[in-house]
């Protein structure tokens, strides 16, 4: 924006603006001054001027109908002749700036007995920068169109910048939330260094995650297995006791036992096997499928433990 503004002035020289009435009664204030201080009489007259009158505040310049211009330095006059070409309105003053040079008028002058009006300008130094600002604050629409000429690649550089690895970023987050620990090497190549280490620290969790969940499936099938051999060992000596004692209710129940010990065995190596994404399989079954079990295992151990028990199940609707 900065840069902008400092070149524009330099390259517009088409930037006319109208002087409103305030300014022209101010100009023609000084052109009267000027008129009674002679000065106008000495510029017609040849009076060198010096490099110093460049610094005066709205020294007055007159071009002739002939297009002769007197009271200007060298490099003035160029700029006064493309000023004159294209304002020479007398009804409606105008403000230009070439470079620090700022130009206002035309004036109407008459000189000595001529028919013919000149055209008087008046010529001040003048910050192009301030200029420029003045007519945006006109022009609010070209403040506008320049806001969103240098915000519109800002704006895309941000999101290709910032907001892409945070959104990879959360790709990965939702992927690790279904299972799947593969590192992500964009995490930690691509975006702003914070972001960088973000992904780093992000990608090594992954891998800490994995191995932990690892480990579990492997404890969980090593212990699967290794109960495995006592439960066999088990079976087989209820198995002989039967034959020796019979159907008896205490060997039934070891037998109930073990076949108990024996599927949750088999369910822990069926979750070992299964993927973090594998959904498990929910059933609905009665409540009184639950406490059945649990009351007839309580009141086999008090019957062995010589202990009364009562049961008063009350259901709540």
């Amino acid at each position: 924006m900065t840069a902008l503004l400092v070149a524009l002035p330099y390259f517009d020289s088409r930037l006319y603006s109208d002087l409103n009435q305030n300014e022209i009664s101010s100009y023609q204030k000084k052109l009267v001054e000027s008129i009674r201080n002679n000065r106008i009489t000495g510029i017609l007259a040849g009076v060198p001027v010096l490099p110093t009158d460049k610094f005066d505040s709205a020294r007055p310049v007159i071009m002739t109908p002939e297009k002769e211009i007197f009271g200007a330095l060298g490099e003035e006059r160029m700029h006064i002749a493309q000023f004159a070409q294209e304002s020479s309105n007398f009804a409606q003053p105008q403000r230009k700036t070439f470079k620090d040079i700022q130009i206002a008028g035309p004036f109407k002058v008459y000189i000595g007995d001529s028919d013919q009006a000149s055209e008087l300008f008046f010529v001040s130094r003048a910050n192009g920068q301030q200029e420029i600002l003045r007519y945006m604050l006109d022009h609010p629409w070209v403040l506008l169109l320049l806001t969103l000429i240098i915000t519109t690649p800002l704006l895309w550089w941000f999101t290709h910048t910032i907001v892409k690895p945070i959104t990879n970023l959360q790709k990965a987050a939702n992927s690790v939330a279904l299972g799947n620990f593969k590192v992500d090497n964009e995490l930690a190549n691509h975006g702003p260094e914070e972001l960088r280490e973000v992904g780093q620290s992000f990608n090594k969790m992954s891998i800490a995650i994995d191995n932990l969940i690892s480990n579990q499936h492997n404890l969980l099938s090593s212990i699967s297995h290794e109960l495995k051999t006592p439960l066999t060992r088990l079976q087989l000596s209820t198995a002989l006791v039967r034959h020796q004692t019979g159907d008896i209710e205490p060997v039934k129940r070891i037998e109930k036992e073990i076949q108990r010990m024996d599927k949750m065995i088999s369910e822990l190596l069926l979750i070992s096997r299964q993927q973090m994404h594998s959904q498990m399989e929910h059933n609905l079954f009665p409540i009184n499928q639950l406490w059945d079990d649990v009351i007839k295992d309580a009141l086999f151990e008090a019957e062995q433990r010589k202990i009364a028990c009562d049961v008063n199940i009350s259901i709540l609707h």
